[in-house]
């Protein structure tokens, strides 16, 4: 996944919708366990970015340190 600064800056409007709507709002577990679940998948999301970011160049260090058997 490429970088989004756009996809980052909507995922944190969304943590703290939820976060507000945790204080203001919930008042059952079924509506925390709704509103945890929209957490995780926004931090999801923003995990899948910093992965896919350290992914990239990740063979760079990588060295072939014997003969390629199909070099001539």
């Amino acid at each position: 996944m490429k970088f989004d600064v756009s996809l980052v800056s909507r995922m944190s409007d969304e943590i703290e919708e939820s976060g507000k709507r945790i204080r203001e709002i919930v008042n059952s577990p079924e509506e925390l366990k709704t509103e945890v679940q929209r957490l995780e998948s926004n931090i999801h999301s923003l995990k899948e970015l910093t992965e896919a970011d350290n992914g990239a160049g990740a063979n760079a260090n990588a060295m072939q340190t014997y003969p390629d058997q199909n070099q001539s």
